[in-house]
């Protein structure tokens, strides 16, 4: 009976419509349609592009069917002109667009990119252009059609295609689990740097700690990976092979023991050979030795096969042979001219001469040698080389020259000499290939027969066994051969690709190192997890704390460490490959796919420790390019592009840029806190928008008005209501007097000081669009990379995002990028780090922001999804140089909105009490509640002359703190007379509850002028030293508190700014206190200020606080303090009650500063009876004495000596003040 299975196969589709608004232009002409992303390619027009994500089964072929409604523009003269996509120049903080040649790159209104993996899947990809040079496509309808068995479902609401793709998704049919080939076996790790012939005893593997003393001959194996670099293709996968071998049973026993070896023919990592009609040099930036795999104790090893090659009546070879010798290493990192590793060996300065050592032996003849150099400075040149003469050349850049017939025999090194007519311009060695003839002996080296093909005879001197190794992974040994006149002479059919290895017994060479491993933990026991957290070896132990960071989150964690990667993934070699391969394994065959990997460790461009001696401890994928501006860049995204065809990351990627432990427990413990919510308040909803000013790196750059523009735009147009905008615009900071562009760049200190004081304030993320370097933001040093140690913001940490050129740039060996400080930073910086590693236009910077806010702020999302899908949404604005930097899994505070706020009323009224009620999850808590004047339009006149116009954001109009009392509450605010009026006001509120902190807005909201109330009366103000109240001159030494009372009926003025503050004024000097006011809780009328004083000089100083109400009348207090120098601790005031007295007494004072104090009581004679200590705190304290002296007796009546003596806590140097009394006792 035949039994048929029928599959059947249907047509099945998916359709959706778009639409779009009209498109706007931005002041350089650039279409804006919401919604979209613009397409940067350079040269090419900036169309708006939306990119859609949809998946279908694997291996079907993909039909695009769509239907527009456009507004049409048919004449060719009528055709709309798009701006183009310029091209970077410079680098860093002078990195800049100009413009290229046109690139001819017609779109179709819609366009199916292609079918890719994603998140263990595949997708379609479809790109709608709605505005080209045809016109304005309003709406879209689009269809994508396949035919298949597969039948979809829906995206699981928790999937990283949830919420993002469109349709059902196609799972694979099944997983097959991976089968470990190491797993339950002994091994034995063998690690070469040089290709040649080796061998290993019983008796060197058993002193290594490999217990293999005892197995079968029969079943000792030896195993390898391909010994080369992971090449670029996705897909590529290393696997494990067996090397043939010989195995020499010494006692003929059958068991392998004693001195009983295992000889083999290994090729090195860096190694020619033949291929493409020529010889090939192999090499590798990551690692410099190959492993070799022994196994011993059950199948059967892999053993050599023989040749036939006994000498016959071919012809004879010759007495030598050509061989080439490759002579390279690193010093001095240039990867502009070398595109392979970026090293070159050796830099000769004009006039100046290096020698290059040489180890060469059997050398029977001159050398063609072919010298690889670059020279730095266009200029006319002359290269010489030891015996093999000079060339004279010009220009700049990378250079290849064939000095022949060089004579070499007998030398140990080779002189190279540079001359130039640019005294500036360097040579920089690159490598030497020397091309000569050796004689044939045996040696353990590799030489191949090119040249002739055929069959010959060869007699090789002092030989003992010949092999063929034109395949080192299947060696052959040549059998028949004969000893003669202490020659090996053999026969040996030969082509071009002909390698042999001839040695004596002598001659075998020893590993590197041997060493007992137990391999595939891995593959061989993992089958399941939502992330993959890669970590250096050194940080095996100092993880725990992220995995139960990530654990609390509910995630299933697979730690595995970068040793156990290499050795299941890579064989043994260190590459970033075999970490790509991990990842593919991760979602291919654990049940539950890999959702996302996280690189544990800190990685740099040296990993062979060329200029440093700090660990590469996880590589990045560094790719190198002729470009003068960015020769060098890494992409996180390589690693989680994972299957064939692989443009887009396929899962979220993260790096923890640690490089030490302490960093790592740095990043830990912040994550931790983080997590729990414990330290959210008001600054949580804080969204920073930080942009540049016009100046960019020259004079032409200086009406640089986009990042302001760009800015603007993300504030109304991407921030959701609930998201608190603070605007820190660089133009809103003067020039310093006498700024002339095209004239010195000058900074801005104030800004720098003001943007690290908000830092610190604590903010829930930050964006910066403009200049930027990987250790300075602004050319105006807002912030330089010494600047992320000195911030105190603790666990009020934001998600900061740079975009901009540089900032993320991690892989500078030694030298630590500010994303890098901020997010290791131990007291305070960032929870995470969003930047680029390379270069990156202004265009690409807004399209990104624009898109991963959208999701970033949406809530539940991670950072890490987040930015994953931000990329896939604007992958055609070019993102591939964007970096996280941080634990990924965290989620915004932010993002919750999880406090519904409401304005009671449609309409905020200044002068008039207006009502506020909200509505939480917690039934009890504190709610800070903050109303802000509307925002208003402004204008600033660039140094260029031309104009910027924008909003300037609106100050604080109220401020104040309200009872949550079964999940709700309510509050009267009174907003002063003087508010800006407008549509763009707002109220946000941030919920103390027990667990956190519960966040929520309203916004937008109008604001009106209501009714002025009749109030003639300024406010009530009360201030004084903290600790000091009531005392007529307060001192203080180095810092104080001032704290003060403010009342009125109408309100208190703090909006901010001339008129409108509430002000300090120290000596004449103005400080403007507005931030540092809240009305007390419950209240809309009198509220609380604190100020920190510190930095005043020693002496007296007038302090005046001053303050309007809600109408504008003005009040003011005063009052003197005394400051001491740091140098000095006061007593003042100091009293003892009752004086006389029996008993009890209290010895009161002030002190200056935080001190120890000791009071003493004297006899006058001097004897002391008694002493007393305590801790006490700047300003007023008391000490209690019993009346008893040491010995627990009452004093005799009569007259004491005291004296109170403050010490200061600690600290370098000690200060101490001591001030003496009378007392008198009565009994």
């Amino acid at each position: 009976m035949t039994i048929f299975t029928v599959i059947a196969v249907i047509a099945a589709s998916w359709s959706g419509v778009f639409s779009f608004d009209s498109p706007a232009t931005d002041a350089a002409g650039i279409p804006v349609i919401p919604g979209t992303v613009n397409l940067n390619e350079p040269g090419v027009p900036l169309y708006p592009v939306k990119t859609v994500y949809v998946p279908v089964p694997p291996e079907v072929e993909v039909h695009l069917d769509y239907t527009a409604t456009r507004s049409a523009v048919s004449a060719a003269s009528e055709r709309i002109v798009i701006p183009r996509a310029g091209v970077l120049t410079g680098s860093g903080l002078e990195a800049h667009e100009i413009p290229v040649e046109p690139v001819d790159y017609p779109v179709e209104t819609v366009e199916l990119e292609g079918v890719f993996p994603l998140a263990g899947t595949q997708v379609a990809v479809v790109n709608i252009y709605p505005f080209t040079e045809t016109g304005f496509v309003q709406s879209v309808a689009v269809t994508l059609s396949w035919e298949s068995s597969s039948v979809g479902t829906r995206i699981p609401e928790n999937h990283l295609l949830s919420g993002f793709a469109q349709g059902d998704v196609y799972w694979p049919a099944s997983r097959q689990r991976a089968v470990s080939p190491f797993w339950g076996k002994p091994w034995a790790r063998i690690a070469i740097r040089e290709t040649g012939a080796y061998e290993v005893t019983c008796s060197e593997l058993e002193a290594a700690g490999c217990s293999v003393s005892g197995s079968p001959i029969s079943g000792i194996s030896l195993f390898s990976g391909p010994g080369t670099q992971f090449d670029q293709l996705p897909e590529t996968e290393h696997s494990l092979a067996p090397v043939p071998v010989l195995v020499d049973d010494v006692n003929g026993d059958g068991v392998f023991n004693g001195e009983d070896r295992v000889r083999f023919l290994a090729g090195a990592l860096n190694r020619f050979e033949y291929s493409g009609g020529s010889l090939r040099w192999l090499y590798h930036r990551y690692a410099s030795h190959r492993v070799y795999w022994l196994t011993w104790g059950s199948g059967l090893g892999a053993r050599m096969q023989s040749e036939a090659g006994a000498p016959d009546g071919s012809p004879q070879w010759g007495s030598t042979i050509e061989y080439t010798a490759h002579l390279e290493d690193g010093g001095f990192w240039l990867p502009r001219y070398e595109l392979r590793t970026g090293w070159f060996w050796k830099k000769v300065n004009s006039g100046e001469s290096t020698s290059v050592p040489l180890n060469l032996q059997d050398v029977a003849g001159t050398a063609d040698i072919t010298m690889s150099f670059a020279v730095s400075e266009p200029s006319a040149y002359t290269v010489t080389l030891q015996g093999g003469g000079s060339v004279e050349l010009s220009g700049s850049g990378a250079k290849q020259v064939l000095f022949k017939n060089v004579s070499i025999e007998g030398l140990n090194q080779l002189q190279i000499s540079f001359s130039s007519s640019n005294p500036a311009a360097h040579l920089y060695l690159d490598y030497l290939e020397l091309t000569y003839p050796v004689s044939t002996v045996a040696s353990p080296r590799r030489v191949f027969l090119a040249g002739s093909t055929g069959r010959y005879n060869f007699s090789f001197a002092g030989g003992s066994e010949a092999f063929d190794v034109s395949d080192l992974m299947n060696p052959r040994l040549i059998t028949g051969a004969q000893q003669s006149s202490g020659a090996l002479s053999f026969s040996l059919e030969t082509q071009d690709s002909t390698s042999v290895m001839v040695v004596a017994d002598n001659q075998w060479l020893t590993p590197d190192s041997i060493r007992s491993a137990s391999p595939g933990r891995l593959v061989g026991t993992v089958d399941s997890g939502d992330r993959l957290f890669v970590v250096p070896d050194v940080f095996a132990d100092d993880v725990a704390g992220l995995e139960a960071v990530m654990e609390n989150m509910g995630l299933s964690v697979v730690t595995a460490t970068t040793s156990e990667i290499y050795d299941e993934f890579g064989q043994g070699v260190k590459d970033p490959g075999a970490i790509r391969s991990a990842v593919r394994w991760g979602i291919d065959s654990w049940a539950t796919p890999l959702s996302t990997v996280i690189l544990g460790g800190d990685a740099h461009y040296d990993p062979l420790g060329y200029s440093t001696t700090l660990p590469d401890l996880i590589p990045a994928m560094i790719f190198l390019v002729n470009s003068g501006s960015y020769p060098a860049w890494a992409e996180e995204d390589w690693f989680a592009e994972v299957h064939q065809s692989a443009i887009l990351p396929e899962i979220p990627v993260a790096r923890i840029p640690a490089g030490s432990a302490s960093s790592l427990g740095a990043v830990s413990a912040k994550s931790a806190l983080y997590l729990t919510g414990q330290a959210d308040g008001a600054w949580s909803s804080r969204f920073v928008l930080f942009a540049d000013d016009e100046w960019g790196q020259s004079l032409s750059s200086a009406a640089e008005r986009v990042h302001t523009d760009d800015m603007e735009e993300i504030c109304y147009s991407s921030l959701p209501y609930y998201a608190k905008p603070e605007k820190f615009y660089l133009i809103e900071y003067p020039w310093p007097p006498g700024t002339v562009p095209g004239g010195v760049h000058p900074d801005k200190p104030d800004a720098r000081t003001a943007f690290r004081e908000l830092w610190n304030e604590g903010m829930g993320a930050m964006l910066f669009f403009g200049h930027g370097s990987a250790n300075q933001i602004a050319h105006e040093k807002v912030m330089l990379g010494e600047d992320p140690a000195s911030l105190t913001n603790g666990a009020r940490l934001p998600l900061a995002m740079f975009l901009s050129c540089d900032v993320s740039r991690f892989f500078v060996p030694g030298v630590d990028c500010i994303s890098e400080k901020l997010v290791y930073h131990p007291a305070g910086g960032a929870i995470a780090s969003i930047g680029a590693t390379g270069g990156t236009t202004s265009g690409a910077n807004y399209n990104f922001g624009a898109a991963i806010l959208p999701f970033l702020l949406d809530s539940g999302n991670s950072i890490g999804y987040s930015f994953w899908a931000g990329k896939l949404q604007a992958h055609k604005a070019n993102t591939d140089y964007y970096v996280l930097l941080g634990l990924p899994d965290l989620v915004l505070p932010m993002s919750r909105n999880d406090l519904a706020v409401e304005l009671v009323g449609d309409t905020l009224r200044s002068g008039e009490t207006n009502l506020v009620s909200g509505t939480g999850n917690a039934a009890d808590g504190l709610a800070l509640i903050e109303i802000t004047e509307s925002d208003i339009p402004a204008s600033y006149t660039m140094l260029s002359g031309g104009v910027i116009n924008y909003f300037h954001q609106g100050g604080t109009a109220w401020r104040g703190r309200a009872t949550v009392s079964d999940g709700e509450f309510s509050a009267e605010c009174i907003l002063p007379v003087g508010c800006n009026t407008g549509q763009l006001s707002r109220v946000d509120c941030a919920s103390i509850v027990s667990d956190g902190a519960e966040l929520g807005a309203d916004a937008p909201l109008v604001l009106v002028e209501g009714d002025v109330p009749s109030d003639f009366k300024g406010p009530n103000i009360s201030m004084w030293i903290r600790g000091q109240a009531g005392v007529e001159e307060p001192v203080i030494t180095g810092e104080g508190v001032l704290d003060a009372e403010l009342s009125d009926s109408s309100g208190i003025v703090f909006l901010g700014g001339t008129g409108r503050s509430i002000q300090l004024f120290v000596d004449g000097e103005e400080f403007d206190l507005s931030d540092s006011f809240t009305y007390n809780t419950g209240s809309t009328t009198t509220g609380q200020l604190e100020y920190t004083v510190s930095e005043l000089v020693s002496g007296d100083h007038l302090f005046i606080l001053q303050a309007m109400d809600g109408v504008g009348n003005l009040s003011r207090d005063s009052m003197y303090v005394k400051s001491t120098d740091e140098s000095e601790v006061a007593i003042e005031q100091y009293v003892v009650y009752p004086n006389p007295g029996t008993g009890q007494r209290c010895f009161s004072f002030t002190v200056s500063s935080n001190a120890f104090i000791t009071v003493s009581i004297y006899t006058t004679a001097g004897r002391c009876i008694r002493r007393i200590s305590a801790q006490c705190v700047q300003g007023y304290n008391q000490v209690l004495w019993n009346g008893l002296d040491a010995d627990g007796d009452i004093p005799a009546s009569g007259a004491y000596i005291y004296t109170i003596e403050a010490d200061t806590e600690g600290g370098l140097f000690e200060q101490s003040s001591v001030v003496t009394g009378v007392l008198a006792t009565v009994n």
